[in-house]
């Protein structure tokens, strides 16, 4: 018999195949349209996978760990688990899966802009930003500062905005007994088009990006040698979805976690 799931469109979730020694255990997994996926498998000694695309003629012996489904289209995996094992144990093989939206396909606005608790202007809190990088240097760059300020707008007819302006975070330290700093900027706007739906992890926001001016670059210096330290570009085209929380005075992202690039984790308020 065939087992047949669909994996969540959650940011992480897991779907377990169990199956007897001596038995084949045919699967089927449907992967959500518009994702960006990353697959980590929990295997056993002993046993075999076959596994292809829906469709294709040949059959591969693990999982694509990364991929990424069509803006229109599911992706449908089938396989096959079997074991031979004298102890004739009942087996489980666990698939953990992080799925972030695929930013190459555009938002459906129809739904509109309906929670009115987003509507206006939020300026970043920059203790949240500090703590966000403190994670991130750990105990390489103890000592954090900001300088600028970061502002988010959302307005009723559909319109988002990033106005990043001359924010800069620098972390400084030492290595060894020479003072060493990392400093990171942006400045620039981000113009997009956005609606909000209501996703099983929470209320999300979707928007297509209109126009982007924003530019970000990097720098370290060790004792007097300041060298470039390249970031990653800024999405100048396409679409950005990330689920939120929001409050009358607060409004900050939801993290998707699982090692996929994610939006900074910045507190904002009114």
């Amino acid at each position: 018999e065939k087992l047949f799931f669909t994996a969540s469109e959650a940011p992480t979730s897991r779907i377990d195949i169990s199956f007897a020694d001596f038995a084949r255990r045919p699967f089927e997994i449907i992967f959500p349209k518009k994702g960006q996926y990353r697959i980590r498998v929990s295997t056993i000694a002993g046993a075999k996978l076959s596994v292809r695309k829906l469709g294709a003629t040949d059959w591969q012996n693990s999982f694509e760990t990364e991929f990424v489904t069509e803006c229109n289209e599911d992706r449908k995996i089938e396989g096959i688990y079997t074991r031979v094992s004298p102890d004739q144990s009942f087996n489980t093989i666990r698939i953990e899966i992080s799925r972030r939206e695929n930013s190459s396909c555009p938002c459906d606005l129809s739904p509109g802009p309906k929670d009115i608790c987003l509507y206006g202007a939020w300026e970043v809190d920059t203790e949240s930003v500090i703590a966000h990088y403190r994670k991130i240097f750990r105990t390489r760059y103890p000592n954090i500062s900001t300088e600028g300020t970061v502002k988010f707008t959302f307005t009723p007819d559909g319109q988002m905005i990033w106005d990043y302006q001359n924010f800069k975070v620098t972390g400084r330290g030492f290595e060894g007994t020479k003072p060493v700093s990392l400093q990171l900027n942006w400045n620039g706007q981000t113009q997009m088009q956005y609606a909000t739906s209501e996703a099983a992890s929470g209320p999300k926001y979707c928007g297509n990006i209109i126009s982007s001016t924003i530019e970000n670059h990097g720098s370290m210096t060790i004792g007097n040698d300041t060298i470039p330290v390249p970031q990653p570009p800024t999405e100048q085209t396409g679409s950005r979805s990330m689920t939120y929380e929001c409050t009358s005075s607060s409004f900050r992202h939801i993290i998707q976690p699982g090692g996929i690039p994610t939006v900074m984790d910045w507190t904002f308020h009114r």
